[in-house]
């Protein structure tokens, strides 16, 4: 290899380590405008959606370390975050008013949102992109496709357990944050003039 060939190497590598550096940096001022118990430690880009970009961001306190999800809302596709944050807000409330006694959001593997300093569900970064900070599920997993029946029916089951806890759920309804999007009937016209 000649030195020409190690510069462009090294060139290729540059912006991609750039790139991580500002990631890096973008999550550590966001990290301090959460109420986290620890300074940021790091993070790292996590799990396979497609709508939010999503970081695993670990914080140290008194040396131990402790993980919560950041995640940056897309609101090409969330138009109103407040009112998206509101229904999180209530169907989270609501989920842990109704968990059975003696056990913890932790104990039960359950989100729970992580408050700003300020006592807000989210937040703006320096470059106006919306933030919100989740605690970490510990022991949890998620599948883009079932592998079989058997992972198709705890998937159900698990969300029928889900549907029949916010059976109750108190009024008002929760906001509409995407349109149309539970509409039923209108999806299956579209799908049959398709």
């Amino acid at each position: 290899m000649t030195a020409r060939d190690g510069q462009k190497q090294h060139g290729s590598q540059a912006p991609a380590a750039e790139a991580e550096r500002h990631v890096t940096g973008i999550l550590e001022s966001v990290a301090r405008e959460f109420t986290l118990p620890g300074a940021f430690a790091g993070g790292t880009r996590y799990g396979s959606g497609h709508i939010h970009a999503t970081y695993a961001v670990d914080v140290r306190a008194n040396g131990t370390p402790e993980r919560f999800i950041f995640q940056r809302i897309n609101e090409h596709i969330f138009k109103d975050i407040p009112a998206l944050m509101e229904n999180i807000a209530r169907v989270l409330e609501h989920v842990g008013r109704t968990r059975p006694a003696g056990a913890s959001a932790r104990d039960e593997r359950v989100l729970s949102l992580v408050p700003t300093r300020d006592g807000r569900l989210w937040m703006r970064d320096a470059s106006g992109a919306p933030w919100r900070v989740y605690t970490f599920v510990d022991r949890a997993s998620t599948y883009d496709v079932a592998r079989d029946a058997g992972m198709a029916r705890e998937a159900a089951r698990a969300y029928g357990a889900f549907q029949r806890r916010l059976a109750d759920l108190p009024p008002p309804r929760l906001h509409e944050t995407i349109p149309g999007f539970h509409d039923t009937p209108a999806r299956l016209a579209a799908l049959e003039t398709a």
